[in-house]
């Protein structure tokens, strides 16, 4: 390897690194307090840096990258860890998905159908070519039963809802969303499907992930909890 290519990798492999730090809270509040073992934490993302850059890496590029990145200081933006601070999270097992080629028929009709289970668990989302409903599964036949003749391009059950909680200031504040979403996935679990209302982050995962995605969204919101609680105290010692 050409020591110009050399060069390039070890600015992709930096860049990469930064931007998985920046999404994983708990990692990063590690590495800038430095209660972190960089070279364990270094065998931790190189997979993912790997994945991204489509080939192998050097371990010690990635801890190098690492170094200089807690030396930077570059931790995620204090609004969006205030943010995550005041959120929070809520969990809904066993939901199901029902996914309805779109017609202004289907439309009507699944207004009407649903109007009918006031008690009931029902999101409802529309896209150009699909209605998306995620019902209580203990309503799906009932439901089913009077959709006949609609087509269905998905049917799923045995899924969770995972529900984030934040405030109103997350619908102006680039960057929150996709933090959730990081974190999911840096947790391995898979987005069945996602929508949000208002301020609420809502995320449909198959049942089996439901412990981990809560655990993943109810420890990153910890972390931001603490690391703006020292803010504060370090900004009331300093007055």
């Amino acid at each position: 390897m050409s020591n110009m290519t050399k060069t390039g990798q070890a600015r992709s492999v930096a860049k990469l690194v930064r931007e998985i730090v920046q999404v994983d809270v708990t990692l990063q509040d590690a590495i800038f307090r430095d209660v972190v073992n960089l070279s364990a934490a270094a065998r931790e993302i190189s997979p993912l840096v790997e994945e991204r850059l489509h080939g192998p890496v050097d371990i010690d590029g990635v801890v190098s990258a690492l170094k200089r990145l807690r030396r930077s200081g570059e931790p995620l933006s204090d609004s969006i860890k205030a943010i995550m601070a005041e959120s929070s999270v809520s969990v809904r097992t066993d939901v199901a998905k029902l996914v309805i080629d779109r017609s202004r028929q289907a439309l009507d009709l699944v207004l009407k159908v649903i109007s009918n289970f006031p008690d009931a668990f029902i999101h409802l989302s529309e896209g150009t070519s699909a209605i998306t409903l995620i019902i209580d599964e203990k309503y799906i036949d009932k439901i089913l039963s009077k959709l006949r003749g609609l087509q269905f391009l998905e049917k799923k059950t045995s899924l969770a809802l995972i529900v984030m909680h934040s405030p109103r200031s997350i619908i102006d504040t680039p960057g929150c969303v996709f933090t959730i979403y990081s974190r999911l996935s840096r947790s391995g679990v898979n987005i069945e499907d996602t929508t949000s209302s208002f301020t609420d982050t809502i995320i449909l995962v198959k049942l089996q992930d439901s412990g981990r995605a809560f655990e993943s969204l109810a420890d990153l919101i910890r972390v931001c909890r603490e690391v703006t609680r020292r803010k504060k105290i370090a900004a009331g010692s300093s007055v």
